[in-house]
């Protein structure tokens, strides 16, 4: 779904993890994953991610590279994303990496947060340029 907003458009998206390689160092592990999007979001993904934690908490880093259409513009881009969790306020965020698109997703930023719950996997965009 795609919403038109004063500063640009809203898109939300599904996606399914296709692959989780993982290897742990001691709290702390590196994950390569690679995701397939439907929607207004429609391509891959291959991410690495960086995760820490234990018994009191946990968080991750990822730079993720998506390739396919945005809103029916296609191309490469590069999110940015984390999240923490202190086991009482969960947080995430995200960037939309200004001057990372390819083809017709350059010029294209914004903030982006992912969403795991019982609704499912899905992504939040909200586009700034």
């Amino acid at each position: 779904m795609t919403t038109s907003t004063a500063t640009g458009a809203t898109i939300d998206a599904e996606f399914t993890i296709t692959d989780w390689q993982q290897s742990d160092e001691g709290g702390r592990a590196r994950a390569f994953v690679s995701k397939i999007f439907t929607g207004a979001l429609e391509g891959t993904s291959e991410a690495e991610l960086l995760l820490a934690g234990g018994e009191s908490g946990r968080a991750y880093i990822a730079n993720e590279i998506f390739t396919g259409t945005l809103d029916g513009r296609r191309g490469s881009i590069v999110f940015q994303h984390g999240g923490i969790d202190d086991g009482v306020a969960p947080f995430t965020y995200g960037y939309v990496i200004l001057g990372s698109g390819t083809d017709e997703l350059v010029g294209v930023g914004g903030s982006i947060t992912y969403a795991h719950d019982e609704a499912g996997a899905r992504v939040h965009l909200v586009l700034t340029s």
